[in-house]
């Protein structure tokens, strides 16, 4: 008996000094404390002070009727009950915690390239690519995008022809004119934001045409990370080869990313300013076309290389500048519940978001000593201005479901104010020069829409659909399409597309206002441009890819070349290079275009063949007979580059050196207007079927891309016939280098 004891005592006494050492953090106490006052009410305060009342009797009662038994089990129930209380502000705060936990940052040593995430405003996503292949060569250019279909006129950012058309890709709604100054402008869809785990910096440099060169500076840092900042600046000068061709730009960007701490907050916002300015020339005159032409076959004389001394129709310039507030923020109502996912992992059920974009544009055409080249003029100083300020309002709501799938429902509202300033309109209203004066320059428009979206992926098939549809009659939109997408293998895809498209002509087209006397119109009534699209792309990933398109065209609106006439009749070929009228025309019949494009690459070793061949066809359908092709493209276009690539100095530097190879059928290519910025149609001139050769040595030094091109090396051997535009000259042989280098600090 006393064996046994001695036993309970040091039991007892064992168990007594264990549970006393226990250490309860104060901080765990108090959050616990913090968060029982926050969720239990009064009264479950009262019936727990109630239980804990006869927890203290029962317990009283074991000790008095128990002796040393008794007190030894009071003595654990106390201490078990403590720790109990302690389990119960442990899970308190897990759960806590939970609901706001951070998402785990990632160890230095464990950051790869995929880690710096770029997103586009369209949901795409993407990661900082430092590789050096063939398609970055294609893109080491002013645009920083593939130039296939594009053609570009003698200097950076002077403008670019079209060899082809994606009516896919037209604009959602009404826009400014002036479309051919705006391939270098940054639209709100452009714009990257990013997600960086150290700080991001890339320099872009390429040489220009003569005096001048390209720099493009982006820096990225995420302060913490939710909250991402981005700054970056974009500048231009480029003296060009011909008189009167220089080029100026500036493009300013600034945007942030953030999260707010509950992860149910998301906000983008982003400021861009952009200026581009141009001298224009007009092209050359008759007689320096035939000089560029024919000097050196017929006076074998080579002093009109020096392209300087060549004659061009005009002197002026034109501007285009614009200003950017873009926000787009959403916040999760509902999100998935779970126990067991943190708050950054749940799916977002529910989520309502809001878009707002106000922008302001002008385009200028300013010309001092006006030389006819545009028609009759009322002032020897033109100065000719047009405003366009738009505010966009996008209030939607997103639903996500794994039954039903992704589905967008919301709410579009745009205004536009348009607004013309010239110096006749303001001081010559009633002039009898002006037949029809426009009284109204100021365009006050807006237009309510409805969209709706809808994803969702099906037995490997990824479905979506997308609709806008607007409300009012003026300015109206409507747009329908939808994409089925399928890849296997990792290797093999095909991607469907139906698109219907219904919109209005761009502001050019409905109104504009010159002091040339003939370049004045008020179009109001024109009816809204249609675009039909079946698109199929299959192909794989490595070896090729087919692309077939056909769209069918209605109400297509162009601007024509309605050269001068003398006595009636239309001038002689020689003489239209002098002279440029352009007026809007609405084809009133159907068009069918039909493009099939075709990507291949072969390789051996440490040699690769890149093709890329394109067909088209245009077919116009019009009861009337015109014999007036509106739609101009070229039948065939084709890019063949070989390559040779090699790791070299023990894989320290990659190589890659090779031939690029362009060519394109004959055509009725646009002629450029750089009064209004728009490309307008002409079925007086062909130009094409000359190939363009250039070599290219490129080489990459750790994040270092280093970029060496010879262009158009072979101008001199195929005869001096190659434009870009008609009357306007491609550009001759050129040595041009650069680089993009990205610092990861």
């Amino acid at each position: 008996m006393q064996l046994v004891t001695k036993l309970l005592v040091i039991i007892f006494l064992f168990s007594f000094w264990t549970l006393s050492s226990q250490d309860i953090d104060s901080s765990i106490l108090k959050d616990s404390l913090s968060i029982k006052q926050k969720q239990k009410s009064t009264e479950i305060r009262k019936d727990k002070l109630r239980d804990s009342i006869f927890k203290i009797n029962l317990n009283k009662k074991i000790y008095e009727n128990g002796g040393a038994m008794g007190f030894f089990f009071y003595s654990l129930s106390s201490k078990l009950d403590s720790l109990l209380n302690v389990r119960d502000s442990l899970l308190l705060v897990q759960k806590r915690l939970r609901i706001i936990a951070q998402k785990p940052m990632k160890r230095i040593e464990d950051v790869t390239i995929q880690d710096y995430k770029i997103f586009y405003s369209d949901g795409s996503e993407e990661f900082v690519d430092t590789t050096l292949n063939v398609n970055k060569e294609y893109r080491f250019n002013y645009l920083r995008k593939d130039y296939f279909e594009l053609l570009p006129l003698h200097n950076t950012a002077q403008g670019f022809n079209k060899l082809g058309y994606d009516f896919n890709y037209e604009k959602l709604k009404p826009q400014m004119g002036a479309r051919g100054k705006h391939f270098g402008y940054m639209e709100k869809e452009d714009f990257p934001y990013f997600e960086v785990p150290t700080a991001l910096t890339e320099l872009f440099f390429k040489t220009t045409l003569e005096q001048g060169q390209l720099l493009d500076a982006l820096i990225t840092v995420n302060t913490s990370p939710r909250f991402n900042f981005s700054i970056a600046h974009k500048g231009l000068r480029s003296l060009g080869n011909y008189i009167a061709s220089m080029t100026n730009g500036t493009h300013f960007r600034m945007g942030t990313k953030y999260t707010s701490k509950n992860y149910r907050y998301n906000q983008r916002i982003h400021f861009v300013a952009q200026r581009l300015d141009n001298q224009i020339n007009g092209s050359l005159d008759s007689l320096s076309v035939y000089f560029f032409e024919k000097a050196i076959e017929d006076f074998e004389y080579d002093g009109f290389l020096d392209r300087s001394r060549l004659y061009t129709n005009e002197e002026a310039d034109n501007r285009l500048k614009g200003k950017r507030y873009f926000i787009d923020h959403s916040y999760s109502l509902v999100i998935e519940k779970s126990d067991t996912l943190k708050n950054y992992q749940r799916k977002k059920i529910l989520t309502i978001g809001h878009t707002l974009n106000h922008e302001t544009k002008e385009f200028a055409y300013i010309d001092s000593s006006p030389k006819g080249f545009y028609g009759d003029y009322a002032y020897p100083f033109i100065n000719d201005r047009a405003e366009l300020r738009t505010i966009e309002n996008d209030l939607n709501v997103l639903y996500r479901d794994e039954k039903f799938g992704l589905i967008k429902f919301g709410l579009s509202h745009t205004l536009w104010d348009y607004i013309l300033k010239t110096r006749l309109y303001d001081s010559q209203k009633d002039d009898d020069q002006i037949i029809n004066p426009i009284e109204n320059k100021v365009l006050k428009k807006n237009q309510l829409a409805v969209l709706f979206n809808w994803q969702k992926g099906f037995d490997g098939y990824k479905i979506s659909a997308n609709s806008f549809n607007s409300i009012k009659k003026n300015f109206a939109t409507q747009k329908f399409d939808i994409n089925i997408n399928k890849s296997w293998n990792q290797k093999w895809f095909i991607k469907t597309r139906i698109n219907y498209h219904s919109v209005a002509p761009n502001f050019n087209f409905q109104i504009h206002m010159s002091d040339f006397i003939n370049h004045n119109w008020d179009n109001l009534e024109l009816k809204n441009q249609v675009f039909k699209t079946v698109e199929l792309n299959f192909g794989n990933l490595k070896w090729f890819n087919i692309d077939f398109n056909f769209q069918k065209l209605n109400n297509y609106s162009y601007f024509k070349v309605s050269p001068f006439k003398e006595d009636g009749n239309v001038l002689a070929e020689p003489k239209i290079s002098d002279e440029l009228e352009i007026y809007p025309f609405q084809f009133e019949g159907e068009i069918d275009y039909l493009k099939i494009k075709l990507f291949q690459e072969i390789s051996i070793g440490k040699f690769s063949l890149h093709n890329t061949i394109q067909y088209q066809n245009v077919k116009q359908i019009k009861e009337e007979a015109d014999s007036f092709n509106v739609l101009n493209v070229p039948e065939f276009i084709t890019r063949n580059t070989i390559v040779f690539s090699s790791q070299m100095f023990k894989k320290a530097l990659y190589l890659q050196t090779g031939i690029n190879f362009q060519f394109f059928s004959k055509y009725y290519a646009d002629r450029y207007s750089g009064l209004i910025g728009e490309f307008a149609s002409q079925n007086d001139r062909k130009i094409g079927e000359y190939p363009r050769l250039d070599f290219f040595i490129n080489a990459k030094v750790q994040q270092t891309r280093i970029y060496f091109k010879f262009e158009h090396f072979n101008s001199d051997n195929t005869g001096y016939d190659y434009y870009s535009a008609p009357f306007t000259p491609y550009r001759d042989s050129v040595i041009r280098f650069g680089l993009v280098w990205n610092f990861f600090q």
